[in-house]
């Protein structure tokens, strides 16, 4: 195992790690509290981090982009959402600070 992986997160059914180059891998198995909407349409979802995640969501909505549930805060260095993208693509973006 990869010794600059870090644990994220590590809950029944998902556990997130971030990798030494800034990759964050999530893996989804039994027993994870999943919104409906997340694998709806496909088994994959990529994220990507960006700088301000309400300043993204913002203007992606300019864009057909829509918010799924709500920002979710995990820690005080870590936020995530979903967009719901005009073609229906489901995104992950987060914030790491």
């Amino acid at each position: 195992m990869d010794k600059a992986l870090k644990n994220l997160i590590v809950e029944p059914g998902l556990s997130a790690y971030l990798m030494s180059d800034g990759t964050t891998v999530e893996i989804y198995g039994a027993g994870a509290a999943l919104p409906g909407y997340l694998f709806a349409d496909s088994n994959v979802m990529i994220s990507y981090q960006v700088e301000n995640l309400e300043d993204m969501v913002e203007a992606l909505s300019h864009q057909g982009g829509s918010l799924l549930g709500a920002i979710e805060t995990v820690c005080p260095s870590y936020k995530y959402c979903h967009i719901l993208s005009k073609d229906h693509t489901v995104i992950g973006l987060y914030e790491q600070g």
